[in-house]
């Protein structure tokens, strides 16, 4: 017979290997990637005014903040994806025509608008 796993001896090697890799930066590194990329995915696939629709005026301010945030970073990185900052953009002017009021978008986005 074959002993063992393809990661060791026994089953308890093998959970060991994966607590390993749980713990690991690499393992924070791919979360963190499958996490932006879902953002990604959702934002381009869907409308965000439409998704915020039935959230509360702070719940929105916070995503307001969050995507004017996102989008600074956006246009900062040197690879740029040009078709996403357009999605951010066009996101951040749904959410402050249907969504906020203009007097809090405006406080948001400070004197620079």
């Amino acid at each position: 017979g074959r002993p063992g796993t393809a990661f060791g001896r026994t089953r308890a090697d093998a959970v060991a290997l994966y607590r390993q890799f749980l713990r690991s930066a690499n393992f924070k590194l791919w979360v963190k990637e499958m996490i932006e990329e879902a953002f990604r995915w959702e934002l381009m696939r869907h409308d965000l005014a439409a998704l915020l629709s039935g959230c509360t005026e702070e719940q929105a301010i916070e995503v307001y903040t969050l995507v004017r945030q996102r989008l600074g970073r956006e246009r900062a990185r040197l690879l740029r994806d040009e078709v996403f900052i357009e999605r951010l953009q066009g996101g951040l002017l749904s959410l402050s025509a249907s969504v906020l009021p203009a007097h809090i978008c405006a406080a948001l986005d400070g004197p620079e608008r």
